[in-house]
């Protein structure tokens, strides 16, 4: 059976994350890297395995922030296990351009994953670090859509902000 573990990058203004989507034979190795790393989380997607990181904060370094998430990454899947990388969000140009991946817009990748994992949704609404995001579905096509301005409020950051404990 041929492996092939797809990875997906969320680099965004605070944060990032990654997904991993391997093909049934890859779950052992997949289960590996969720044993030694206790924020890789398992699940699946169609009978397929798939590892959700946790939400890592950049703190300001955001290729620092993406080179440790990979090497914890591949302290475990060895390289040549993956098959494809892809980049999205909002800090994902800069870390599409250092590592030599593929830029995915982030639209289109959230329409993507979307209309794959929940067909039935419609309108999203995304709120992100810097900007939030309306999307109007249908299937995995993009019929409406708009992003929030400059302004921070109504934004992850404000509210990441506002959640932390007073001082």
């Amino acid at each position: 059976m041929k492996m092939g573990i797809n990875i997906g990058l969320d680099i965004g203004a605070i944060s990032l994350k990654l997904a991993a989507l391997g093909k049934p034979g890859d779950r052992p190795i997949l289960e590996s890297l969720c044993a030694a790393h206790p924020d890789f989380q398992m699940t699946e997607l169609d009978g397929r395995p798939l590892v959700l990181s946790e939400y890592r904060r950049i703190s300001g370094s955001p290729i620092q922030s993406t080179y440790d998430l990979l090497r914890d990454l591949y302290e475990t899947v060895p390289e040549e296990r993956v098959e494809g990388m892809r980049v999205t969000g909002s800090g994902s140009r800069t870390i599409a351009k250092v590592l030599g991946l593929f830029f995915e817009n982030e639209f289109k990748a959230i329409a993507r994953m979307i209309g794959t994992c929940y067909p039935h949704v419609r309108t999203v609404f995304e709120i992100g670090g810097e900007s939030s995001k309306y999307i109007r579905l249908e299937g995995t096509g993009i019929v409406d859509y708009d992003r929030s301005g400059e302004c921070p409020a109504g934004t992850g950051s404000f509210l990441d902000q506002q959640a932390l404990p007073m001082k």
